[in-house]
């Protein structure tokens, strides 16, 4: 399968944190997927994070070919947001680089790639400028994950799982659900972002998202840790009567 994997890079702090993090991606890929990591560095620090995922990923993948890309987040230029003067948020409309990670993923390359510059197409020249705003990581994972018909999109956080808020202080663990049940969860502020995220995702595609620690991937795919959103089931039809 095709799996986008959107790392939280404060799950990382220092080279250490980057071992358990590249063996969780490395279960992924010897389990025979197809993978994308997209990691949350700013802008300006981009290419020094993804060299970073290289270096860590190589020295436990042996005999793969492991790449960095610097890569843009395309908003539109009719955002209006674009203009506003206080650096807000933006929703990124497309990876300009989405082909060239088509490309290598594949040749059996594993592509780590930026939560993107920010940029827009300028009318008449075409040509890519930077804007001063920002745009979040996991949404670009999520557009990458639509443009390349990703099967899978994993969110690695530092949390075993998506938690409702509950009472008297005992959050609940969410296992596995469909978009239409967590829209009627109540969750913490802080995830509200990254869940309606993914489960926009499985809407869309009718693929599976999920949300689990970042040391154990493959756990989160397999269901044995991490919060699965799938769609719902099927619905039966149905049998049209015969006009015969």
């Amino acid at each position: 399968m095709r799996i986008i994997v959107s790392i939280d890079t404060d799950t990382f702090v220092g080279d250490d944190g980057l071992d358990p993090a590249a063996a969780s991606l490395a279960e992924l890929l010897r389990a025979g997927h197809e993978v994308v990591i997209v990691h949350g560095a700013p802008a300006e620090t981009q290419a020094v994070t993804g060299s970073r995922l290289v270096r860590a990923l190589d020295s436990v993948l042996v005999g793969r070919t492991v790449v960095a890309l610097v890569t843009h987040a395309q908003v539109g230029a009719h955002d209006p947001q674009v203009s506003l003067p206080d650096r807000p948020r933006v929703r990124p409309q497309a990876v300009p680089e989405a082909q060239v990670v088509r490309e290598l993923l594949a040749d059996g390359t594993v592509v780590v790639c930026g939560g993107g510059i920010p940029v827009l197409r300028e009318r008449g020249t075409a040509r890519l400028r930077t804007v001063p705003v920002t745009v979040d990581p996991d949404r670009t994972a999520a557009l990458l994950a639509v443009e390349l018909d990703a099967d899978i999109l994993l969110f690695l956080t530092g949390a075993t799982h998506l938690f409702a808020a509950g009472g008297h202080g005992r959050p609940r663990p969410l296992l596995r659900l469909t978009p239409d049940e967590l829209s009627g969860v109540r969750l913490p502020e802080a995830v509200i972002t990254r869940a309606a995220i993914a489960a926009d995702f499985v809407t869309r595609t009718g693929g599976v998202a999920a949300i689990g620690p970042v040391d154990n991937a493959l756990g989160i795919l397999l269901g044995t840790t991490g919060t699965q959103i799938r769609p719902a089931p099927a619905s039966v039809r149905e049998t049209a009567p015969s006009s015969d």
